[in-house]
């Protein structure tokens, strides 16, 4: 437990634009290992799958939800992908068990990867 307060509190030390490419990197890191399918791909995609519910609940609470539109935009966003990532977790078994199951969420995290990646606007700086 401890371990996971202090990346909690490393990660909300991040600015926004880091938070967003740290979680873009972590599923990047659960397309990787989707596509391997084997059990070690398995349990480092499980792995990452729970850091990215962490750092999506970490970040909504750090969100202007009253003021900003563009804060609820992001948390709806990231609910949606925490939510989605829990389904996937609940139904590992069987998706590690179904090669086009496993490539096709793979390219659903590679997109969604892209697109907080193109958000954080990292890509952008010199």
């Amino acid at each position: 437990m401890k371990n996971q307060e202090a990346q909690k509190e490393s990660y909300l030390e991040l600015d926004r634009s880091h938070q967003l490419g740290d979680l873009a990197s972590e599923l990047a890191r659960i397309r990787t290992n989707l596509r391997e399918g084997d059990e070690v791909g398995k349990q480092i995609a499980l792995s990452s799958i729970e850091t990215c519910q962490d750092f999506t609940e970490w970040t909504i609470t750090t969100l202007d939800l009253i003021n900003s539109e563009a804060g609820l935009d992001l948390a709806e966003e990231l609910l949606q992908i925490g939510w989605q990532l829990t389904v996937w977790k609940f139904h590992a078994q069987e998706i590690f068990g179904i090669e086009a199951k496993r490539l096709e969420i793979a390219a659903i995290v590679e997109q969604w990867s892209r697109e907080l990646l193109a958000k954080s606007g990292l890509l952008q700086m010199n």
